[in-house]
């Protein structure tokens, strides 16, 4: 056995160490921000990989597994430590600028379907008073707000500032934006994110249906009471490296389904286990008078559904 693939063995032991550790809580699955906030260093340890190749050097091929390991190292325990924002870098402003931008309804709307887009940072949704609110700040200028009306169904497309980016190493800052959807009206809401946490509080808000995309993200979605013969409602959770928390109130009809591929998955006691279902957990008398059906699509990630 040669020592290149020694270091082999070690970088996948490493990583398998961190995992572990985020699913069983000592380490948070946010470290993965840092550890992709170097992704400059697997093109070094790339490019070295191909000269050593070229120019039959085994030594080479070790220093680049080095760097592959050093960074994971530093990214998982020694970045969390010093800074809590991911360190991924693109051209924009010195300092942020603060955002308050307010759409109102011109017409009669009787329904509404909600788009979220961001990037990096921080993100919240929740009720509001006006039709949709968005408030923060970004070293990147406003976010995009766009307001469309087809008859009594308006739509709402909120694109976070990062969305044209231009990645930079070294180079960082993060946008903190809350989303306000007016808790008059049903809503479809639509989620897509990329690095963040996002924290989706939507217990004073009629949901219609939700879809929630993310990418390395701390995600904490709160559900409302289901109104009376609303049917299903469809929830759809799908992820990279997240740590997913979704909260619905105690004595909801709910239906869990989580793929096989998740790593940990944990569900209240509340809502029982389907027998003989898999990973699948069912509420008694699903859904006759209407209620959530959860389901979680997901890579390396911590599942957990609990009542309140």
């Amino acid at each position: 056995m040669t020592v290149k693939r020694v270091f082999e063995g070690l970088t996948l032991v490493l990583i398998g160490v961190i995992l572990l550790l985020n699913t069983t809580g000592s380490l948070p699955w946010s470290v993965w921000w840092h550890v992709l906030s170097l992704w400059p260093l697997l093109l070094v340890a790339a490019g070295l990989d191909i000269v050593a190749k070229g120019i039959d050097a085994p030594w080479l091929r070790v220093v680049s597994s080095l760097l592959v390991i050093g960074g994971l190292l530093v990214g998982a325990f020694v970045l969390p430590i010093g800074d809590a924002t991911p360190g991924f870098g693109w051209f924009r402003p010195m300092h942020g600028t603060d955002f308050d931008i307010v759409k109102t309804e011109t017409q009669r709307v009787d329904s509404g379907r909600a788009v979220i887009q961001g990037g990096v940072g921080s993100y919240r949704v929740a009720a509001g008073d006006e039709l949709v609110r968005v408030t923060g700040r970004s070293p990147r200028g406003e976010p995009a707000v766009d307001v469309t009306q087809d008859g009594r169904r308006v739509t709402v497309l909120v694109t976070g500032p990062e969305a044209d980016r231009v990645w930079v190493p070294g180079m960082r800052g993060t946008s903190s934006m809350d989303v306000r959807l007016a808790d008059s009206i049903p809503w479809d809401v639509e989620i897509d994110t990329g690095v963040v946490d996002l924290d989706a509080d939507l217990a004073d808000l009629t949901v219609t249906s939700l879809d929630v995309r993310s990418g390395v993200s701390q995600v904490t979605i709160t559900l409302g009471e289901v109104v009376h013969g609303a049917g299903e409602i469809p929830v759809s959770v799908r992820g990279g490296v997240a740590d997913f928390t979704v909260r619905v109130p105690r004595d909801t009809p709910v239906r869990v389904d989580a793929e096989a591929g998740l790593t940990n998955v944990s569900v209240d006691n509340d809502i029982p286990r389907v027998s003989g279902g898999g990973r699948t957990w069912m509420t008694s008398g699903y859904p006759d008078s209407g209620g959530y059906h959860i389901s979680f699509e997901a890579g390396v990630s911590n599942v957990e559904v609990s009542t309140y």
